[in-house]
């Protein structure tokens, strides 16, 4: 049997006979592990809050004819003020939604998991709000999986629309769109403020998202239209 140490957050718990759990474990290696926690069920200790969706720990794991379980772990943080906020929790399980679909088809990407893990964060014990980090973590996660928008040129004739005062968002087909091209899906109606939002927040380090605050017009327009690219892209709802 090989055993391994993982450090991670917990994307997905899912209940599992009557007293185990079966969990995506998100590691810092950007990898999505699926293990069981036997009897996480029916204790009060590590091993249950250890299978709570946005825990974060060292796990170890054993595998064992394809199969894993976790066999002890060390519980670094909970995150535990996401859970007694709705918006905010509404907010997290979208971004480990997000995360469950789109790394389990892509390649191990360590950058991901520290987006989930800075995200999570202040989510939990910063006064940003919910939806700018929503907004921030959905567009940077497509840049890092291959499926940035394009936000500064015509994703369809290539002009540069960085001086226009107004852009449609055509999700279908990849960005923004200038007054000219014709779109293939419905269109979110973009200002110049608003796409210069997103090209900043693409060039935002994660230990600079104290300064994330957007104003509420330009959070109003870009929030459905960032959430409708990554569900297009991702090929799943992220609403529930």
């Amino acid at each position: 049997m090989a055993s391994t140490i993982q450090k991670g957050i917990v994307t997905r718990c899912n209940d599992y006979r009557d007293t185990d759990r079966i969990i995506n474990l998100f590691t810092s290696e950007g990898e999505i592990i699926t293990a069981a926690i036997f009897g996480s069920k029916s204790t009060k200790d590590q091993k249950a809050v250890a299978s709570q969706i946005f825990a974060y720990g060292e796990y170890v794991i054993e595998s064992k004819l394809n199969k894993s379980s976790v066999s002890s772990c060390s519980i670094i943080e909970t995150y535990r003020p996401i859970t007694s906020n709705y918006a905010r929790y509404t907010t997290g399980c979208m971004m480990v939604s997000s995360i469950n679909t789109a790394m389990s088809e892509s390649e191990n990407n360590p950058e991901v998991f520290l987006l989930l893990q800075h995200c999570l964060t202040y989510l939990a014990y910063s006064e940003l709000h919910q939806d700018d980090l929503l907004i921030y973590f959905l567009l940077n996660l497509m840049s890092f999986i291959g499926f940035c928008p394009s936000i500064t040129e015509c994703t369809c004739c290539g002009i540069d629309i960085t001086m226009q005062s107004m852009a449609r968002f055509d999700y279908e087909q990849g960005g923004a769109i200038c007054s000219k091209c014709v779109p293939q899906s419905k269109v979110s109606h973009l200002s110049a403020l608003s796409l210069e939002a997103m090209r900043r927040m693409l060039l935002l380090d994660f230990d600079d998202l104290k300064k994330l605050a957007l104003p509420s017009k330009v959070r109003r327009e870009i929030y459905d239209c960032i959430i409708n690219y990554s569900e297009f892209y991702l090929n799943r709802s992220l609403r529930k």
